[in-house]
C-alpha cells in the first residue's frame, strides 16, 4: 500500500506494530547472540524499540479514529513474513544482517518519506515523534552496521550475510509498500 494512500492511523499503527515486533525479536535474540559486546547492543536497542512503540501508541488515540488496536498491524503480509524469518535467525550474523541491512534501512526510508509529506501546521506532534525516532534509528543503524562488520571475518561470512539479506529482501520485494 503506498504511503500516501494510508490514513494517519494506519501509518502510525503499522509503525507501532513494527517497533513492538522489533522489541520482541531483540528480546528473544538474547539466546541467539553469544558475543557479549553484541548482547549489549541488542539490549540497548531493544529498549529503544519498546519506547518507540509506546510513542506511536500514544499518538493513536490523539487521531480520534477507531480503536488503536485496530490499526496495530503490519503494513503488508511481506513485513510479517520478514519478521518471522528474522525471528528464526540461527546466529548473530543472521540477526544483525536482517535487522541492520534490511529492517532499519527500510524503516529509515519510510519514516523519512513520512516526514517529507507532513505539514508543520497540522502534523506537529507526528513531526516531533518522527524526528525523535529517526534520530534513534540512524544512530542504532550505525552501531549495528559496525557490529555486523565485526562478524564478517572473511569471504565466507560476507557471502553468508549477502545470501541471507537477499532471502529477506525477496520477502518484501515488489510489494510496492514501505514498512
Amino acid at each position: 500500500v503506498p504511503l500516501l494512500r494510508w490514513s494517519a492511523a494506519q501509518r502510525i499503527g503499522s509503525y507501532k506494530w513494527l517497533e513492538m515486533r522489533l522489541y520482541e525479536v531483540f528480546g528473544s535474540a538474547i539466546n541467539v547472540v553469544k558475543e557479549p559486546h553484541l548482547k549489549l547492543t541488542v539490549g540497548e536497542q531493544c529498549y529503544h524499540h519498546a519506547w518507540h512503540g509506546e510513542l506511536w501508541h500514544k499518538r493513536l488515540p490523539e487521531l480520534r479514529e477507531m480503536s488503536p488496536d485496530q490499526f496495530t498491524k503490519p503494513a503488508h503480509l511481506g513485513v510479517e513474513q520478514l519478521f518471522e524469518a528474522i525471528s528464526l535467525s540461527a546466529d548473530s550474523l543472521e540477526l544483525f544482517t536482517g535487522v541492520f541491512r534490511v529492517v532499519l534501512p527500510y524503516k529509515i526510508a519510510t519514516y523519512s518519506a513520512h516526514l517529507a509529506i507532513t505539514s508543520p501546521v497540522t502534523d506537529g506532534p507526528t513531526i516531533r515523534s518522527l524526528t525523535q525516532v529517526l534520530a534513534d534509528e540512524v544512530a542504532d543503524w550505525q552501531v549495528g552496521q559496525r557490529q555486523l562488520q565485526s562478524l564478517l571475518h572473511g569471504p565466507v561470512e560476507a557471502d553468508r550475510a549477502c545470501a541471507h539479506q537477499a532471502r529477506l529482501e525477496r520477502l518484501i520485494a515488489g510489494t510496492g509498500f514501505s514498512l
